[in-house]
């Protein structure tokens, strides 16, 4: 977890777009999920992590 508020600091100083940060982001979580050791947990992790940025941007809208 810290890994990843780590890379979204460097990335927000780097001025990136929402979408490179979130492609980024989506990059780590990744990388996470490929080590979870029950199988199906990584199925899932892999699943929800899947969901493209427009997708994000439709339910980050939803929230507010």
């Amino acid at each position: 977890m810290r890994l990843v508020l780590l890379a979204a600091l460097a990335l927000s100083l780097t001025a990136c777009s929402s979408q490179q940060m979130y492609g980024a982001g989506q990059s780590l979580r990744e990388q996470e999920c490929g080590r979870l050791a029950d199988a199906q947990e990584s199925a899932r992790c892999r699943r929800e992590n899947a969901r493209s940025h427009d997708q994000y941007q439709r339910q980050l809208g939803e929230l507010k």
